[in-house]
């Protein structure tokens, strides 16, 4: 009799959560630090570059992944893999830009304020097949992000900081990404934010903005994410872009 109330009540404590609905799946893509495997997959064509209004192509990788260290705390890794083209100045150049990789110590749950935050450090490889796609160094530095919901609406940053770490190297870089999230009842999200980045060395800013809208679909068992966004550039270096397009599709695999 024993031995079966304790199988009864093991069946009982392993059987897993309801699924997540739809319109929870498009919340939780409004927060970088969800227990939500996603893979991004972002295609962000600029115009306008230079004197010639040449253009830029460039499609990005981002795999989230969170990895459990038990009930309370998760590590979030989040990797940015570019591929890059131009056709500006006369110039034809297509390659692989430097990985980007984040790990996020990250709380499971929001705090009794309601904030959900993560913190760790980003390293920066130089895997750029040429040097105007990358720095050539390996780069290091802290990242920490936070938010906090309120209905339909998410709020937050990410934000980080990264410096060479050879001698010779001279870079330093710092990326601020705030954003506004409001999902509706029908699982489409509009986004606002920003991905600034301020280089140091060159004292200058590179500041595109995008308004996005994404939508939760979902074919047969796998669940995806369209979007489609307009960017503009508000700071932009002499030879840099002045406006874009944002296209993207997210992959979606709930525990």
């Amino acid at each position: 009799m024993t031995l079966v109330v304790s199988v009864l009540l093991g069946a009982l404590g392993s059987t897993s959560p309801p699924p997540l609905s739809a319109l929870e799946l498009a919340e939780e893509l409004t927060n970088p630090f969800a227990d939500l495997i996603n893979v991004p997959i972002n295609q962000n064509p600029d115009f306008g570059l230079g004197e010639d209004n040449g253009w830029r192509y460039t499609l990005t990788l981002q795999p989230v992944i969170p990895i459990h260290l038990d009930e309370s705390w998760n590590i979030i890794s989040r990797t940015v893999a570019p591929l890059i083209y131009l056709d500006a100045g006369g110039e034809r150049t297509f390659g692989l830009g430097d990985i980007a990789q984040s790990f996020f110590l990250s709380p499971t749950r929001a705090n009794q304020l309601g904030w959900v935050w993560g913190a760790g450090p980003i390293v920066v490889l130089p895997t750029a097949s040429t040097d105007r796609w990358g720095n050539d160094h390996w780069l290091l530095g802290p990242t920490v992000g936070l938010l906090t919901r309120s209905g339909s609406w998410t709020i937050g940053a990410l934000t980080n900081h990264t410096w060479s770490l050879s001698e010779s190297g001279n870079v330093s870089a710092t990326f601020l990404q705030p954003f506004i999230d409001y999902t509706t009842a029908s699982s489409t999200t509009l986004s606002l934010n920003t991905e600034s980045t301020y280089d140091w060395t060159g004292k200058q800013w590179t500041v595109p903005v995008h308004l996005v809208v994404r939508q939760l679909l979902s074919f047969d068992s796998q669940q995806v994410s369209v979007a489609l966004g307009l960017r503009y550039y508000f700071e932009a270096p002499n030879d840099g872009p002045a406006w874009g397009l944002r296209l993207g599709i997210t992959l979606l695999f709930p525990r």
